[in-house]
């Protein structure tokens, strides 16, 4: 019996084993299919245009994956705050269709929490910089949100006592 539930668990687990080893993780596919990766001081934001697009210029603290100047300007989406850190992913771009193609893409912008964290990310891998990144940054959004709960429902039971 035991050999018979162990050789079913092995049959289960070996093409999932297999098929997984196809497959991209979704941080190296964030990574793989990105241009140009950087750690960045945002320096100015420019104003918003009708299609929510500013001028961002940003000072180039840590190149990741990629080539960049030492300041780098680009019209952007993100919400970026002058003073504030930030990685910032680039997708890739045909260069040879659209030569300022990286004006035309959305970027990915993801806040690090302060000078000393994106200064320790020079020491790291493109991978593990990027996933420490996005990982503080998730535990810093869920730690708001669940403030932003209570807060919520505290508000609710206010009103319907009122």
């Amino acid at each position: 019996m035991k050999l018979f539930l162990f050789s079913v668990i092995l049959s289960a687990l070996i093409p999932a084993m297999v098929f997984s080893q196809n497959q991209n993780a979704p941080v190296s596919d964030f990574i793989s299919k990105a241009d140009l990766i950087i750690v960045a001081k945002c320096i100015d934001v420019g104003p918003v245009n009708k299609i929510g697009i500013s001028r961002v210029a940003v000072d180039v603290i840590n190149i990741l994956k990629g080539e960049s100047a030492d300041q780098l300007t680009y019209s952007g989406r993100g919400a970026l705050t002058p003073g504030r850190y930030y990685l910032i992913r680039f997708p890739e771009v045909n260069k040879k269709e659209k030569p300022a193609a990286r004006d035309q893409i959305r970027e990915t912008v993801i806040e690090i929490v302060s000078e000393s964290e994106a200064m320790k990310l020079n020491e790291l891998s493109v991978e593990i910089a990027v996933r420490r990144t996005l990982n503080i940054r998730m535990g810093r959004l869920e730690s708001d949100i669940r403030a932003l709960s209570y807060e919520l429902d505290e508000l609710k039971r206010l009103q319907k006592e009122n």
